[in-house]
């Protein structure tokens, strides 16, 4: 009965790891999304004072396509069955 006790706990101690992890990762992963998108905000106004209004559309287009390809990568890297945990 003691090594029945001693086996949850271990495997509890596991678990709470391994949840710690993934909330750090998750943590990681929304600054980085958080920081991306400010660079991409002021990027934007750089192109707004060096295009004009006129490229405008242009600028939405391109942040929508960085956006996406940011979210595939952050994906990639930080999702339960990504390249991150394999590296990690």
């Amino acid at each position: 009965m003691t090594s029945r006790i001693q086996e949850l706990e271990a495997s509890l101690g596991t678990l709470e790891k391994d949840l710690k992890r993934v909330q750090d990762r998750e943590a990681a992963a929304k600054l980085a999304a958080e920081n991306a998108t400010e660079e991409i905000n002021q990027l934007k106004e750089e192109a707004k004072g060096i295009f004009g209004a006129t490229c405008v559309g242009c600028m939405i287009l391109i942040e929508y396509h960085v956006t996406v390809v940011f979210r595939w990568i952050c994906y990639l890297f930080f999702s339960p069955c990504g390249f991150g945990v394999l590296l990690g």
